[in-house]
């Protein structure tokens, strides 16, 4: 906190009233709410969920996973928002995901599709 006397105390104080006269009042966020702690648990549960649907149905293409990933985080993000249906697919794709799992565990592949899954 700075000192009622230093030179940033007086900027924000003016500032502050210059805010203040011109009528604007504080508005929440866009981020209210969804803290670094939400995103990142948002954030494993997408990963988890993606890399064992992934796996089960034997997809190593690079490009889709990435895809996947992100639409998976934005309706894990959107549940967070309220919208409760948002990620209801993703619930199905991570449905029997045991608890344990990790994308860790190697995925194994017919060599030949996925030398057509990288020239694709």
């Amino acid at each position: 906190m700075t000192a009622w006397n230093s030179p940033k105390h007086a900027e924000h104080q003016k500032a502050h009233s210059e805010r203040k006269r011109s009528g604007l009042q504080a508005v929440a966020p866009a981020w209210q709410g969804l803290g670094t702690a939400k995103v990142q648990d948002a954030a494993k549960t997408a990963f988890k969920a993606v890399t064992w649907h992934h796996r089960a149905c034997g997809s190593v293409d690079a490009q889709t996973f990435r895809l996947d990933l992100a639409r998976a985080f934005a309706a894990l993000v959107e549940r967070q928002a309220g919208n409760l249906d948002a990620a209801a697919w993703l619930d199905s794709w991570s449905a029997d995901m045991p608890a344990s799992w990790t994308a860790q565990y190697p995925v194994y592949a017919n060599p030949d599709q996925q030398m057509r899954a990288q020239s694709a």
